[in-house]
């Protein structure tokens, strides 16, 4: 087994047909099969079946399919490390949530890379189930998400709080300002962000018994945010995430008066074992002097 097969089998499982592989990866179509049928003797088992017009994964063409795309990752990785290792004296490796990066993250990494320039630096955006097996298999050194591990490995620390506000888009939810109380949520077109399934479950499995309807489901927090400001819907957000909308008076914010009010907690995970790298110290020593971390939380 060697990185062509692997990445062979990349390709063909995303492409699902022999002839569309090999035009994409600019060889005859016997190169393909010979590469997969090399895949399939070295694990002993069928990952494709055959038809006219493609294939489709076996169970264990699937789970191989996990693992490749996992072996192709790091060996990009360690091709990048080891050509960064010729220019720079560390590098350092962060995962962030996009909201996370956009409101905050970016501007400190920005001022980071101008106070440490012999440090390159590897910037993952990406949903905080991606990057946190990332971060257990040393791929990623910290990450930027709401979730807090602490293992052998892994620690967390709280960076970052801030509310969740129910808002809406001025224009069309004015009339919702004074309140509403929270029966009223299965009344009002509602924007579906992964708050919901981290903060919200709750109320949406058990006050109301899982009746509401979406009108726009989203998996990003600021695609959310965009439906909502074009008034399709209301919906949960961060509160840094909306001040400059709530001072503009683009969006407000709508009180739910018979729920509690909830907050979202940030953190930096990080790997134990790097922590006395050059990157690691540099990277939390400027977090500090910034002010960032709330120790005290």
């Amino acid at each position: 087994m060697d990185m062509e097969e692997i990445q062979t089998f990349i390709v063909l499982a995303g492409c699902r047909n022999f002839t569309k592989t090999a035009e994409t990866l600019h060889v005859v179509q016997s190169t393909i099969s010979n590469r997969i049928r090399s895949l399939e003797e070295y694990t002993g088992t069928q990952l494709v079946l055959r038809y006219k017009n493609g294939i489709h994964l076996t169970a264990a063409g699937e789970i191989f399919l996990n693992y490749a795309s996992q072996i192709n990752l790091l060996n990009q990785k360690a091709l990048q490390e080891i050509h960064m290792q010729k220019r720079f004296q560390d590098h350092l490796r962060i995962g962030c949530v996009r909201w996370v990066y956009d409101q905050w993250l970016e501007d400190i990494l920005i001022q980071f890379g101008s106070a440490f320039p012999d440090i390159s630096l590897h910037v993952e955006i990406d949903h905080s189930r991606q990057m946190l097996p990332m971060l257990h298999q040393k791929v990623l050194d910290f990450v930027f998400s709401s979730y807090e591990l602490n293992n052998n490995s892994i620690s967390s620390l709280p960076i970052k709080k801030t509310d969740i506000l129910f808002v809406g888009s001025a224009g069309h939810f004015s009339h919702l300002r004074g309140g509403i109380c929270k029966s009223s949520l299965l009344d009002i077109p509602l924007i579906h962000s992964d708050i919901w399934d981290n903060y919200m479950e709750d109320i949406s499995e058990n006050a109301l018994n899982g009746k509401m309807l979406f009108q726009v489901n989203s998996n990003m927090l600021d695609s959310a945010k965009s439906f909502c400001l074009a008034g399709a819907g209301c919906c949960f957000l961060p509160r840094t995430m909306v001040e400059t909308e709530l001072v503009s008076g683009t969006l407000i914010e709508i009180p739910i008066q018979d729920l509690p009010s909830r907050t979202i907690m940030i953190y930096v995970s990080f790997q134990k074992q790097r922590m006395e790298s050059m990157a690691m110290k540099s990277w939390m020593n400027f977090l500090s002097k910034t002010n960032t971390l709330l120790h005290n939380s």
